[in-house]
């Protein structure tokens, strides 16, 4: 969960629904973990649970609040079994400040994947990231989503 934008929305929101009817077919659940202990959410899923994190940073590369709190509870979990991949977002203010943070944008959600990976959970396949203030969401994401869903579909990990 993160900050609307001026048409009122909130992009981790809005990407979790896009890939929800792209990727799942509109099977599957969106939980939104703000307020949520995760590392308890995770431990009550099934074995070879499937999941995609879409986490908003900020300015900097920071997380949002609640993606902090989300990846500080995840820190002393055990994710053995969990199937993931991360989606990440940020909101440039100007194609200057974009070209000058560079991937620096993402750091938080580069962290997350790899706090995920360290807690022994796997990959379906690399993050993306995209710049939602511009960027668009569905043609930066299409060969992401694809990639998502075709590891989804064999059942087996890619790297």
């Amino acid at each position: 969960s993160g900050e609307a934008d001026s048409r009122g929305l909130i992009a981790a929101q809005e990407a979790a629904r896009l890939i929800k009817q792209q990727v799942a077919d509109d099977k599957g659940e969106i939980v939104n973990m703000k307020g949520l202990d995760a590392s308890k959410v995770l431990e009550c899923l099934p074995a070879n649970f499937q999941s995609v994190f879409v986490v908003e940073c900020e300015g900097e590369g920071d997380l949002t609040f609640a993606a902090k709190k989300m990846v500080r509870s995840l820190k002393m979990a055990n994710l053995a079994g969990l199937r993931y991949s991360v989606l990440m977002l940020s909101k440039s203010a100007c194609n200057f400040s974009a070209e000058q943070l560079g991937g620096a944008k993402f750091k938080g959600g580069q962290d997350l994947d790899g706090l995920l990976a360290a807690r022994g959970a796997t990959r379906l396949c690399a993050s993306a990231a995209v710049d939602v203030e511009l960027e668009d969401l569905v043609e930066k994401t299409r060969a992401w989503m694809a990639t998502l869903k075709a590891s989804l579909a064999a059942g087996h990990v890619k790297e």
